[in-house]
């Protein structure tokens, strides 16, 4: 899938169960980057592990939405290219560089 933008204005919900997915989104999951610096990520149906910073994301129509588990100061400095290069490989998704340095708040 060829991906549109990624959104950071929603505050996605702490969901586990696809019968609990809004129809706003198409796929749902999270990931985050553990306590040794590891990037770790699930599905719908995992929990965070014990994270250093915990995330949700959500697909819909090429729109990748992004948003933190707890607290939100300044979450966003945690979204590095290499994590977010991470996340779209491990979502299939294609995007050039240049377009992940220009998400949207």
């Amino acid at each position: 899938m060829k991906l549109q933008k990624i959104d950071l204005s929603k505050r996605l919900p702490d969901i586990h169960k696809y019968e609990e997915l809004s129809e706003e989104f198409d796929s749902y999951g999270r990931f985050g980057i553990l306590q040794n610096g590891v990037y770790w990520f699930g599905g719908i149906k995992s929990s965070h592990p014990a994270v250093q910073e915990g995330f949700y994301w959500a697909l819909k129509n090429g729109t990748l939405f992004i948003s933190p588990r707890g607290s939100t100061y300044q979450w966003t400095t945690h979204l590095t290219q290499d994590i977010l290069q991470w996340l779209l490989k491990k979502l299939e998704l294609r995007s050039s560089s240049n377009f992940l340095g220009h998400h949207s708040n």
